[in-house]
């Protein structure tokens, strides 16, 4: 994501990485909304990105999209909205604007699930025999096959999930309790894990 066009970022103070007892976060450093947007930005648009590509598959709609909802998340600022979770927040924001822009048929309408190369390179092995290259496609096919059968909801809780948030957050952002979350997250790992051992 080319985030230079999106936010001019300057430094203006030194920020804090770790947050331990007593210290401040990044976020917490900053007064003004171009700030607080700035700092939300570079903490959270890269979950909120991996998000959206992973669940709906289209990394140029999911880069628009993370850029206009932190164009969003800036306007709220602006106007003084209480955002006591900035990063399930615009997980929300974007959640919505992607489903807005799959009503007005923008995107495809079919079900799939692709996996980001920077993933797929983690994954493999960088020398792997014939035999091994073999059995990990045929593995990430499976993996591939068994998402698209999940329901949309299950995948997007798993997707949630696996970027780090807390059930909590993902039913803040899917519009659901707690513990309606947690069983979808079950359900969709149990369904998976019965589908790979099949393959």
């Amino acid at each position: 994501m080319n985030r230079s066009r999106t936010l001019a970022v300057t430094p203006a103070i030194s920020l804090l990485t770790g947050a331990a007892a007593g210290e401040a976060t990044e976020s917490e450093l900053v007064r003004t909304p171009d700030e607080q947007v700035t700092a939300y930005f570079h903490e959270h648009s890269g979950a909120v990105y991996r998000y959206l590509a992973g669940v709906y598959g289209r990394e140029s709609d999911a880069e628009e999209v993370t850029q206009e909802a932190f164009l969003r998340l800036h306007l709220a600022l602006v106007s003084r909205e209480k955002i006591e979770n900035p990063k399930a927040w615009v997980l929300t924001v974007a959640r919505r604007l992607m489903l807005d822009r799959l009503k007005r048929g923008r995107c495809e309408a079919g079900r799939h699930c692709t996996v980001a190369p920077d993933v797929a390179e983690a994954v493999c092995d960088p020398a792997p025999t014939p035999e091994e290259a073999l059995a990990e496609r045929r593995k990430r096919a499976a993996l591939q096959h068994a998402l698209r059968n999940l329901t949309s909801l299950e995948q997007q809780c798993l997707f949630a999930r696996a970027e780090g948030l807390k059930l909590r957050q993902i039913g803040e952002v899917v519009g659901m309790d707690l513990r309606r979350v947690a069983e979808v997250v079950e359900r969709a790992v149990r369904t998976l894990q019965r589908q790979m051992s099949r393959s």
